[in-house]
């Protein structure tokens, strides 16, 4: 999504959720390290377009937004931690 469609998306005040075409059905063991670093990348990523929505944003979406950008960067730490054999 490009900066222009973020600010709209921001200005709007509402997200509009989708549903992924993909859904993953295979059970994942708990110890996949490549796993876990795919998915600290995705979160990564979405942490990224709330910061970038959260710029064309004013309060209290801005807030919002940059709550949830922290909440997917806290995942992201979490699952790259989790990548790194103990």
């Amino acid at each position: 999504m490009n900066r222009l469609a973020h600010c709209a998306l921001a200005e709007s005040g509402s997200v509009e959720i989708q549903a992924s075409d993909q859904v993953e059905t295979e059970i994942m063991p708990c110890t996949d390290p490549d796993r876990f670093l795919e998915l600290a990348e995705q979160y990564n990523t979405h942490a990224e377009f709330c910061r970038e929505a959260a710029e064309c944003a004013v309060d209290p979406c801005k807030e919002q937004w940059l709550r949830l950008a922290a909440q997917w960067t806290k995942l992201a730490e979490e699952a790259n931690g989790r990548s790194r054999p103990s």
